[in-house]
């Protein structure tokens, strides 16, 4: 992948770097080519159950709902990770 450009302003502004999507597991919301921008933690916080994040798991990252009993996606056709 190439660079990209992304307006200044807003999210924008506080983001750390972007993702691209890849895959259907947070569709309706997020679709595969989607790209999300990421704000590295601690920085943005203490996470609350219903945040999105991107998690690293081993060497893959996946974008996902935090919740306090595991991550989950909002497309209903994949499990919990724990």
């Amino acid at each position: 992948m190439g660079r990209i450009s992304i307006p200044s302003g807003g999210a924008a502004d506080s983001a750390d770097f972007a993702l691209r999507i890849s895959g259907n597991s947070m569709e309706p919301e997020f679709h595969d080519g989607d790209l999300v921008l990421v704000q590295r933690y601690p920085v943005c916080g203490k996470l609350n159950p219903s945040d999105v994040g991107a998690f690293m798991i081993g060497n893959d990252t996946y974008i996902k709902e935090y919740q306090k009993d595991g991550l989950h996606s909002y497309n209903k056709a994949y499990e919990t990770m724990h």
